[in-house]
């Protein structure tokens, strides 16, 4: 076996340990990666000294380069959340397209919200506004779950300030900038052949015909801030 061989096998080691240790086992992940970084380095073949270092190296550049970023994201995430501008968003959207539609007003609320927004944190926070949007328009919580948390993720997973996204530009100089509108029309096709697929399982399985009752969450709409001063943050952040 060849040295780039085993580097290569070592590689794959280290990322199944990754999806292990957090996933199943629920490591916390700052630990797992600390720990992965430790065995790939040792047998690599690198001195321990300059394992230590490359870690260190490795961890202070990162954070040097999405810190802010990432910070900065979630104060914001926090603020709609904190502020109703949320439930701002996604009556705005509502009204726009009808209750008849209400499928794709959650899926762009998802869509629009996620970007500074961590998935869980925004589905959380969402998914009381959706299940009374569900109700009132007589719409599968089925479907509509499902389409709110893929709009949700579907930002996560390619956008800053989201750590992934963010971390991977760092890592190869790419302009956070750049990233983001590239990213969200990405994210807006995926999301689209998505919102197509779950609609077709919903009706295929006859899931439209599963409603909850209208006993759901009342939203004072008057308290909430204006729609044009809750999206402003979120396009602000684009630019």
């Amino acid at each position: 076996m060849t040295h780039e061989q085993f580097l290569l096998i070592l590689f794959v080691t280290s990322v199944v340990s990754i999806i292990i240790l957090t996933a199943k086992l629920k490591v916390n992940a700052f630990f797992v990666l600390i720990l992965v970084g430790l065995f790939v380095g040792i047998f690599s073949g690198l001195p321990t000294d300059k394992v230590i270092k490359s870690l260190k190296e490795g961890l202070g550049n990162t954070l040097a380069s999405i810190g802010l970023v990432i910070v900065f994201g979630t104060a914001l995430g926090i603020m709609l959340e904190k502020t109703g501008a949320a439930y701002s968003m996604a009556d705005f959207i509502l009204k726009k397209v009808g209750k008849h539609n209400a499928p794709i007003a959650m899926t762009l609320t998802g869509y629009i919200f996620g970007i500074p927004i961590f998935c869980d944190s925004g589905f959380v926070v969402l998914s009381s506004l959706n299940r009374s949007v569900a109700a009132k328009a007589k719409k599968s919580m089925t479907i509509m779950g499902s389409l709110l948390g893929v709009s949700l993720y579907s930002v996560h997973c390619l956008i800053p300030p989201h750590p992934g996204a963010t971390a991977a530009a760092g890592i190869i100089g790419a302009s956070i900038g750049k990233l983001m509108l590239i990213g969200l029309a990405v994210a807006l096709i995926s999301l689209g052949l998505t919102f197509l697929w779950i609609k077709y399982i919903g009706s295929k399985n006859n899931l439209n015909d599963v409603v909850i009752d209208e006993s759901t969450i009342v939203i004072d709409s008057s308290s909430l801030p204006k729609p044009f001063l809750s999206f402003l943050p979120v396009f602000c952040q684009l630019f």
